[in-house]
């Protein structure tokens, strides 16, 4: 089935999903334990970064961000509390849909404190079929998927630092949580 078309017993799902409140959550990102789309992109920083050079030293993290959406200003702190605990312990990179030059002054404007890879073609987006925003990837030193992270929740955000500590090889720090609502949220 192509992405995108809906087939009568999908369509009949979501009327049902729709009707009685349930989410469904089916093909919104690349499964974990799939192949982890090996990438090389320019960044904020000036420089470029390839998925397989990166995973040949240790577990990677990828963020995917979406511009425009309203959940950057509350989420970004969150991330960027994090990366400031476990530092150069872990890679950290975000991903967001705009070319180099636009993801720069994006960047800037919220503040990250690690690189973000520009991706205004979508590539990235698409090889990793990316659906929403906020969505976190943590891609093993064997170039597969090992989890991803839904979202910027309290539950995921904690979970989500778990497996940068173990990833640091240090115990989880305790992160703040203001700005992280109690449910998972995503847009």
């Amino acid at each position: 089935m192509r992405k995108g078309l809906l087939t009568k017993s999908l369509a009949a799902a979501v009327l049902v999903a729709f009707t009685t409140g349930m989410v469904i959550q089916d093909d919104l990102y690349l499964s974990p334990g799939s192949e982890a789309p090996d990438f090389e992109v320019k960044a904020t920083d000036g420089e470029s970064y390839s998925l397989k050079n990166l995973t040949e030293k240790a577990p990677v993290f990828l963020v995917f961000w979406k511009d425009p959406c309203g959940h950057n200003p509350r989420a970004t702190p969150l991330f960027n509390r994090m990366k400031e605990a476990y530092g150069d312990k872990v890679t950290l990179l975000g991903v967001v849909n705009l070319e180099v030059d636009g993801a720069s002054g994006w960047a800037e404007r919220f503040g990250f404190k690690y690189p973000v890879l520009e991706d205004g073609d979508r590539e990235l987006i698409g090889a990793y079929e990316v659906v929403k925003s906020v969505c976190t990837f943590q891609i093993g030193t064997d170039g597969k998927i090992t989890k991803v992270f839904e979202g910027y929740g309290r539950d995921e955000i904690t979970s989500l630092n778990k497996a940068l500590a173990e990833v640091a090889g240090v115990d989880a720090t305790e992160i703040d949580m203001a700005g992280a609502p109690q449910r998972q949220t995503w847009g």
